[in-house]
């Protein structure tokens, strides 16, 4: 089992607020891979551009737990993302968890 932060931009990089239902597109994309998601808040980040200049962008992070098999279609769907929201790049970290869902 696989669990991944996804940091999707709030903000085009011109500083327009990203429409709300290209966001809920995406989310609906990762509950339907993953069977669900968490929402991990709003995050100010800083990255350089391929020029060296210093840029400033807010993404909300979500966390979701695949099998490894489905990274690929993971890696797709932020793909997409990645076009939809006119980004260079969509940010990716993943690794092995074990998961267990607790029931009373």
């Amino acid at each position: 089992m696989l669990k991944c932060t996804i940091l999707l931009p709030i903000r085009y990089n011109d500083g327009e607020w990203v429409e709300e239902g290209h966001l809920a597109s995406i989310r609906d994309e990762l509950i339907n891979l993953a069977g669900g998601l968490t929402y991990g808040g709003i995050h100010a980040g800083l990255w350089k551009d391929c020029a060296g200049k210093c840029i400033r962008d807010e993404s909300e992070s979500y966390f979701v737990c695949i099998d490894a098999d489905k990274l690929n279609d993971l890696r797709a769907i932020l793909q997409r993302a990645a076009f939809k929201l006119e980004q260079d790049c969509i940010y990716l970290d993943y690794h092995e968890v074990h998961l267990d869902l607790i029931r009373p």
